[in-house]
């Protein structure tokens, strides 16, 4: 009798464990298709249609050096006359927008007062596993600081930063090589040097350094230890962008790819 018992409350246990593995996973699925339907409404907000390109000339931005122009690459093309003041309608924290040729990573950039809220929420403010792809809190807005990160979730379903990925391999950042990301004044365009795994108590997530030297440490550092070699001249006097997402491995271990402005678009 006593045995009966034990093998009912075992099962009823079993079974409302299932219940609620089963209702996790929904949820996580359901999370999944609500972030695709925001970040497509994201861009169908964010395009103005009939706007013409703007002719390419010599960028006039005050915080940054004068760089090379350059022609937007056909998938890219909307960052010319993307609308971020119509995102901004939605969430007063919409930076820019950033693309990267190759991969299904185009979306608002966020700002916020720190580094937790687009962990958990989309450009919209909507609750969410997914996140958004935001900038490190205490980076200049205008993209002028030596070392600017932004960051963002590596999904299972391969969203957010999640293709980052395959930049280990030497073949996919010869193929596609830049980063863009588009502001208020202009389209900046980085190109590609480096992706491998960093700690982030390192100084790969180094803000502040202390004179040039230093900063030329910091780039050797970065190289060697890339996966990637690329023919690009990064010194103290760059510009980087350190886009970073989760391994899945280590909990304080990041997978990062670098890039160096190389251009400027004025739009």
């Amino acid at each position: 009798m006593k045995k009966d018992i034990l093998r009912r409350i075992a099962t009823v246990a079993l079974a409302l464990l299932f219940v609620a593995s089963s209702g996790i996973f929904l949820k996580q699925v359901m999370d999944k298709q609500q972030a695709q339907r925001t970040y497509e409404a994201a861009l169908a907000a964010a395009m103005s249609e009939g706007e013409p390109v703007p002719v390419a000339q010599e960028p006039q931005a005050p915080s940054l050096p004068t760089m090379p122009v350059f022609s937007l690459p056909e998938d890219g093309a909307f960052l010319a006359a993307v609308d971020l003041a119509s995102l901004r309608e939605t969430n007063a924290d919409v930076l820019g927008w950033i693309h990267v040729p190759g991969s299904v990573i185009s979306y608002p950039l966020m700002r916020s007062h720190d580094n937790e809220e687009y962990l958990h929420h989309t450009w919209d403010g909507t609750p969410n596993v997914a996140g958004s792809i935001f900038l490190e809190q205490h980076n200049a807005p205008d993209f002028t600081d030596f070392n600017t990160i932004i960051y963002g979730h590596a999904m299972n379903d391969g969203s957010m930063f999640a293709e980052l990925h395959k930049y280990q391999w030497q073949d996919v950042p010869e193929k596609y090589p830049y980063v863009y990301v588009a502001t208020d004044g202009a389209v900046l365009r980085y190109a590609i040097f480096a992706c491998y795994e960093a700690n982030i108590s390192s100084d790969t997530y180094r803000l502040t350094f202390a004179d040039d030297a230093a900063r030329e440490r910091a780039v050797e550092q970065y190289h060697s230890q890339s996966s990637i070699t690329m023919p690009l001249t990064v010194n103290a006097e760059s510009h980087i962008l350190t886009l970073s997402t989760c391994t899945g491995n280590q909990k304080d271990v990041r997978l990062v790819v670098q890039a160096v402005l190389d251009g400027i678009l004025p739009r």
